[in-house]
């Protein structure tokens, strides 16, 4: 008989366990995300992700801080907090992968911007905007959810678009436009310019096939990209007024 009690027992404390487990506490789990899925999930775009569950026991109420990391793998200092709203396992994933559906944050009374626009420029923080505000002498606009007692989001006319002031790897663009642009010159064949006659001699020439001539292409560089990018937005950029 009194085996039996401590065997009761031990399944009632298993099953209270097993209750506490189920209503405990929601937790924070702290996950690093690329640039371009952080803006995508930041503008709308994304609401949610594939994530490795393996070591990780994510649940609806949870939240997660996606804290953004650049192409070296190095914090950005740029983060975004979002509730796990929907947990997906299984149903053709890898048993060690889930898709987790976000919820949007709650408005707050005073919200702070998603990003922060200089000129045309945009910026996912404060503290890059205030420093190329400084340079460009421009205003700082918040950009993002607003809520009535908040400052306007800034407007974009038709025909411009939003983008960065300057061209970095921090920012996608090296890797988008490096090696893209190419300039083609045309030059004369140097084996084929000594010749007496060189119409009928360049018919075999290897270098420029009977032409007299041939088009090399030289690879713009990364520095010339920028240049011509900055003196873009320089000319082109919308000054915004400044705020009486």
């Amino acid at each position: 008989m009194p085996t039996e009690n401590r065997s009761s027992t031990i399944e009632q404390h298993d099953h209270i366990e097993g209750i506490i487990d189920m209503v405990s506490a929601p937790r924070e789990h702290e996950l690093k995300i690329r640039q371009t899925p952080l803006a995508d999930l930041l503008i709308g775009l994304k609401t949610g992700e594939v994530r490795d569950c393996s070591d990780r026991d994510f649940a609806v109420g949870d939240t997660v801080l996606l804290r953004e990391i650049d192409d070296a793998r190095e914090y950005t200092g740029t983060v975004a907090r979002r509730t796990i709203t929907h947990v997906q396992k299984h149903y053709g994933l890898p048993d060690h992968l889930c898709v987790l559906s976000y919820g949007q944050p709650a408005p707050q009374p005073h919200p702070d911007p998603l990003a922060w626009m200089v000129g045309t420029a945009i910026w996912w923080t404060k503290e890059e905007a205030e420093r190329d505000a400084a340079a460009a002498r421009l205003p700082v606009v918040g950009l993002g959810p607003m809520t009535e007692s908040s400052a306007p989001a800034a407007s974009i006319p038709d025909g411009y678009c939003l983008m960065p002031r300057r061209l970095t790897a921090e920012n996608g663009a090296k890797a988008l436009l490096l090696g893209e642009f190419k300039l083609e010159v045309i030059r004369e064949c140097p084996e084929c310019l000594e010749l007496e006659e060189p119409a009928e001699s360049c018919e075999i020439c290897e270098i420029c096939d009977g032409e007299g001539e041939y088009a090399q292409r030289h690879t713009i560089p990364w520095d010339k990209i920028k240049f011509i990018y900055s003196e873009a937005v320089k000319g082109l950029a919308l000054q915004p007024s400044a705020a009486p």
